[in-house]
């Protein structure tokens, strides 16, 4: 024989029902704000991924632009060390030559009083 239900048992039932499908609804309300919430945080991430990569390749655009300056530089450099130095060779050749130019004078002036001792002290009147 089929149970009967009271009134008192079909009003349990039917609050259970309602609490039961109060709490399916607040799981899926919660379900949904963890998926809103999840969402929020991947695209959070994604974007500072993404800022983080626009700013990765920033810096190597700049650090392109500083080593091809610091190439630049070092070109520049060592074109003037090497007109320094041809500069250097040159100066030095041109005091090379003046330090023979002035040893030659100073030579000639010891040897003119050189001569010129030798005469007065040989009594030779070069007068």
């Amino acid at each position: 024989m089929p149970h009967k239900i009271d009134e008192f048992e079909f009003s349990s039932i039917e609050q259970d029902f309602t609490e039961l499908s109060q709490l399916l609804i607040n799981t899926g309300n919660e379900m949904s704000n963890f998926s809103e919430q999840l969402q929020e945080d991947i695209n959070f991430e994604a974007d500072r991924k993404i800022k983080h990569m626009e700013n990765i390749s920033k810096m190597e655009k700049h650090l392109s632009s500083i080593n091809s300056n610091v190439n630049g530089i070092k070109s520049e450099v060592q074109t003037e060390r090497e007109e320094r130095k041809d500069a250097d060779e040159r100066n030095m050749r041109y005091t090379k030559r003046w330090n023979r130019i002035t040893l030659m004078v100073s030579l000639l002036a010891i040897a003119i009083a050189l001569s010129s001792f030798l005469c007065q002290f040989f009594g030779f009147d070069l007068h």
